[in-house]
């Protein structure tokens, strides 16, 4: 493994229990798409402690958000982009069996409905 990798995975475990708990909060409180106000400030008040720049409001969508972490350190730039699963759920639903099955390679494991669940 490379150094970098091993970085990650330490700060991974080092605050695993803070990102649990973030996750965990979250999912005790459901909220509707474009209203996920708890949500978006449980994030981005973890992202804001660690040193990101966040900007809320984005494309209209009040609990849209960008975060940016800027260093002068050199090294790789990473860019992560949380998939909305009900959105794919959605355009699933007219989507063959193959297509479903690519789709779902974008996700994690067990994260969205098998495709049999999809096909009507």
């Amino acid at each position: 493994m490379t150094t970098t990798t091993n970085q990650i995975q330490s700060y991974l475990a080092e605050n695993r229990a803070r990102f649990v708990e973030t996750s965990l909060s979250i999912h005790a409180k459901p909220e509707i798409g474009n209203e996920e106000y708890f949500a978006c400030e449980q994030l981005t008040t973890l992202l804001r402690e660690e040193g990101f720049e966040v900007e809320t409001n984005v494309a209209g969508h009040e609990t849209a958000f960008y975060a940016q972490f800027s260093s002068s350190k050199p090294g790789p730039t990473i860019a992560y982009t949380m998939p909305c699963q009900e959105s794919a759920m959605l355009a699933a639903i007219t989507l063959s069996e193959r297509q479903v099955s690519q789709l779902q390679s974008h996700f994690p494991k067990n994260s969205i409905l098998p495709a049999e669940k999809w096909s009507s």
